[in-house]
């Protein structure tokens, strides 16, 4: 069965528009991780924040934006797949519950990396079969408007509802339920919610401004077409 205008079927544009949402999200994801959004988003807090000291109990120590910001830099290099060890610099900060955890949000990334390497794939198989049927515009705009409409209501839901979004979240991604952890804990420290809240704002924002692009430019590319 056809859909919209002939020579573009239903499938193809959700095909297209779950492989495209995949794939881009997972690129901003990483793009946006770099310790360079980390940094802007650290340094709105009050300029230092405090970090257990595991071998001192209840004693806690400063660290700077800076500091931080290498902590996150060698654990993101760690959880994306780019290293196989943990980096030594959190050996004094996380427990063993956290490590174990950092080794969980590893499997998630790498898993993800995977997924969104085969939905690029998959993306450039429909753009084939659609531009020998002279449909990639068609296909394009109506795939990205597709996936702006999904990717744009699950943002407004998790903007309206942002703690039960990422619990669910976690529930799902860690069903072995390890991500629970006691206010305070350096990694949520390291790692607090509005850190969280700043990437996925900024994951949202480019991922409907990108796929307004390649909505535009379908709907160019037809506008020439039909003008010819």
């Amino acid at each position: 069965m056809r859909q919209g205008r002939p020579g573009v079927r239903g499938w193809e544009i959700a095909a297209f528009a779950v492989s495209f949402a995949l794939a881009a999200c997972v690129g901003l994801a990483l793009l946006w991780a770099g310790p360079a959004t980390y940094r802007e988003i650290a340094s709105e807090r009050d300029g230092r924040s405090e970090l257990l000291r595991p071998d001192r109990p209840g004693e806690r120590t400063d660290i700077s934006t800076e500091g931080l910001t290498l902590l996150h830099e060698g654990w993101l290099a760690y959880v994306t797949g780019r290293t196989g060890t943990q980096p030594a610099q959190g050996e004094p900060w996380f427990t063993e519950d956290e490590r174990r955890h950092m080794s969980d949000v590893r499997t998630v990334f790498v898993a993800a990396q995977v997924l969104a390497a085969g939905a690029a794939a998959a993306l450039a198989v429909l753009a084939r079969r659609a531009a020998r049927r002279g449909q990639l515009p068609r296909l394009a705009r109506a795939g990205a408007v597709a996936a702006a409409l999904g990717v744009g209501a699950i943002g407004a839901v998790a903007a309206v509802a942002f703690d039960a979004a990422f619990l669910l979240f976690h529930e799902v991604v860690f069903p072995q339920g390890n991500f629970l952890f006691p206010p305070g804990s350096n990694l949520l420290v390291i790692y607090p919610e509005p850190y969280w809240y700043g990437v996925t704002l900024r994951i949202a924002v480019s991922f409907l401004a990108l796929a307004a692009l390649v909505a535009l430019a379908g709907h160019l590319a037809l506008r020439r077409t039909r003008a010819r």
